[in-house]
């Protein structure tokens, strides 16, 4: 079977991760897989030596919205023709739009993956409107939540199946020691979306109580220098440590003593996932569109806090931070609850799901391809 995938970039974040761990799952079972990005970074998750990579753009165009969706439309469209995928598979708002577009009239079949809140990242406008009308045209749909799958129409939600992310092998076998170091540790894009101003401001709120411990913050964005400029105002410095990208996130926070999520926005954040992995203890924001709740067992594998209330977030870290037997029982956990999310398992479900879309087989064969 052919499969492509195809979405913006896989630089960085959760969706970025889940395709490219997706994509060799897919190789490692025999498919012909080609990951497609719309440009090229200069520093991209690896993938597997037997997933071949296309790039629409050398590197991201800085033309008009317009002229570079049209452009990147027709390059997918000719790719597609020429090459004959029996699936294309896409991420995110954009590309599953171009994906749609680019595969009209085509036997090549179209699985979109919705990564976020529906009602967040489609609510009004121009984008709503796309989602209501053209996302009808895919063949099917891979949603993260049962909550996500509600916002869409009947149709829609009888040809579509809800699926964890993959987490990396590489999280499940690090050789940690959750609890050991003295370390508060967080993984995100610095974007709005993410609020670090919320975290940094409730570390801020316990940082005299547990001198000894330092907050560690991993990943890049536009809010960097604001961030920075918060930390120097709460005199901070030497305690809340941005410590920008990193490829082995694993070996980095594999013996912290809490991770913790602030995100106002997510899907179903891959960065919560991998710390549970890795059997941290774990607090999440109860950010909307239910991804917090389909892996957090409030009080049992993690904590659940209310967006944008630094008090309640620092009462959660207080409350691990100063029970370690308490912190360990989360963590092992969260350690179990991750158990559904190995690649193998999840790479089942999609590899089954994209045989069904394949084949389009009859609705009254569909019980043999159940996920």
């Amino acid at each position: 079977m052919k499969l492509f995938f195809y979405i913006n970039s896989i630089h960085e974040g959760g969706a970025e991760r889940a395709i490219s761990v997706l994509s060799q799952q897919m190789a490692k079972r025999g498919c012909d897989v080609t990951m497609i990005t719309s440009f090229k970074d200069t520093w991209e998750y690896t993938l597997d030596e037997k997933v071949r990579r296309i790039s629409l753009e050398s590197e991201k165009l800085k033309t008009n919205k317009l002229k570079r969706n049209l452009s990147r439309i027709r390059k997918l469209r000719s790719i597609c023709k020429r090459e004959k995928p029996d699936v294309l598979i896409s991420f995110m708002f954009e590309p599953n739009i171009r994906a749609l577009i680019a595969t009209m009239g085509l036997k090549t079949k179209t699985i979109i993956s919705v990564r976020s809140d529906p009602e967040k990242e489609y609510g009004r406008g121009v984008a709503r409107f796309l989602a209501k009308t053209l996302y009808r045209l895919a063949d099917g749909y891979v949603f993260q939540t049962e909550q996500a799958k509600k916002w869409f129409a009947p149709k829609i939600q009888k040809k579509s199946v809800v699926i964890l992310n993959p987490v990396s092998d590489s999280f499940y076998y690090v050789n940690g020691a959750p609890c050991v170091k003295k370390s508060v540790v967080s993984v995100g894009r610095l974007e709005e979306v993410k609020n670090f101003n919320l975290l940094i401001k409730a570390f801020a709120l316990i940082a005299d109580e547990y001198p000894e411990y330092q907050l560690e913050i991993y990943g890049d964005g536009t809010l960097r220098n604001m961030l920075k400029e918060l930390i120097n105002e709460l005199d901070l410095s030497n305690r809340i440590i941005l410590k920008g990208q990193c490829s082995d996130i694993s070996s980095q926070i594999k013996d912290a003593s809490l991770f913790v999520l602030s995100s106002n926005v997510e899907g179903l954040p891959n960065a919560l996932m991998e710390a549970m992995a890795l059997g941290l203890p774990v607090i999440s924001t109860d950010f909307a569109g239910g991804g917090a709740r389909t892996l957090i067992e409030d009080g049992v594998n993690g904590i659940i806090v209310p967006i944008g209330n630094e008090k309640a977030l620092a009462e959660a870290m207080r409350k691990i931070l100063s029970d370690r037997e308490y912190a360990l029982n989360l963590g092992s956990k969260a350690k179990v609850k991750s158990s559904e999310f190995k690649p193998d398992n999840i790479a089942d479900k999609w590899y089954t799901y994209i045989k069904y879309v394949a084949a389009r087989i009859d609705e009254n064969m569909q019980k043999q391809f159940r996920v």
